[in-house]
């Protein structure tokens, strides 16, 4: 996940295993087809 967010692989990246997390993490990656640029974005900018 951090290659795909162009994260460096040098100072500022961390892994924690989830036991040592004291709340829990949870991560949507949702995906979007190549078609329909106009809705997917708008979509996509909504909050959630």
């Amino acid at each position: 996940v951090a290659d795909w967010l162009g994260i460096n692989n040098g100072p500022g990246l961390y892994n924690f295993h989830p036991s040592f997390r004291p709340v829990p993490l949870k991560v949507y990656i949702s995906g979007y087809a190549g078609k329909h640029y106009c809705p997917r974005m708008a979509t996509m900018n909504k909050p959630t």
